[in-house]
């Protein structure tokens, strides 16, 4: 799988982890778009940063949020792997 259609699946998959929490007012936000910034793959823990766009439903417009992903995380291995070149 290229590298965009995984950020696209691991942002629709964080749609349904939003809608599947126990706790009702979290199941209302959504995530609109993952935007990875900062690969560190090279160090003993990897992690990639960037910005996610999330929202509640029912409120107007949402908001970017900046994260770290640390790899390899469950999250996404049901996703699969990016092919990119700074996966070797």
């Amino acid at each position: 799988m290229e590298e965009p259609e995984f950020w696209q699946r691991l942002e629709y998959r964080i749609g349904a982890e939003f809608a599947g929490f126990a706790d009702r007012r979290l199941r209302y936000y959504w995530c609109d778009g993952l935007v990875p910034e900062e690969y560190d793959l090279t160090s003993a823990e990897r992690q990639i940063s960037g910005v996610a766009w999330c929202g509640q439903a029912g409120r107007s417009g949402g908001g970017s949020r900046s994260w770290p992903a640390k790899g390899p995380h469950p999250a996404t291995a049901s996703i699969g792997r990016p092919s990119c070149p700074a996966n070797g």
